[in-house]
């Protein structure tokens, strides 16, 4: 695998602050669309860490099976920009394109990592335990009184008390 860190500003000048309500959870939203679709590409690749680094910066490091040159690895993340200016989108990027771009992007490759043996029951990279933590929280924190949510914890336990039992049995 290769990492790459991309750093991206808005295009537009005096663009709103990444902080403002709703950008988080949007940002959220497109990397795990982003990591959906890349994953039936022809060079999978996944987003690994989404960070606001200032109101008007973004950091993001991504994971790439196949080595990118170096006009690839902004156009790689094209997916993610198209998610944010979509029409449906609520709030949505889309008033803050301009000239054909959302953002201004500036990146590099940080390292290549060789491919470590697969298990059997190592979980698939779209599944890792953080990205998953981090999402059932971001569901779970958004509505407190979401029966839906409470049903999901639920299900959740159940699962886990029945792995737990079985990693004791072993």
């Amino acid at each position: 695998m290769y990492h790459y860190q991309t750093l991206a500003q808005f295009a537009k000048v005096n663009p709103p602050s990444f902080y403002t309500a709703g950008y988080e959870k949007l940002l959220m939203e497109a990397v795990e669309h982003f990591n959906m679709r890349s994953r039936l590409a022809a060079n999978p690749k996944e987003i690994l860490e989404l960070r606001v680094l200032d109101a008007g910066t973004l950091k993001l490091v991504f994971a790439s099976e196949n080595r990118l040159n170096e006009p690839q690895i902004s156009r790689s993340l094209r997916v993610f920009s198209m998610y944010l200016i979509r029409e449906d989108a609520e709030p949505s990027f889309r008033h803050l394109v301009t000239g054909k771009r959302l953002f201004r992007m500036e990146s590099s490759e940080i390292e290549a990592v060789e491919p470590a043996p697969k298990a059997m029951d190592t979980p698939p990279p779209a599944c890792n335990g953080l990205s998953m933590a981090h999402r059932l929280l971001t569901l779970l924190l958004a509505d407190e009184d979401d029966v839906q949510a409470e049903a999901c914890v639920r299900e959740i336990e159940k699962i886990l008390k029945k792995w737990e039992k079985s990693r004791r049995a072993e």
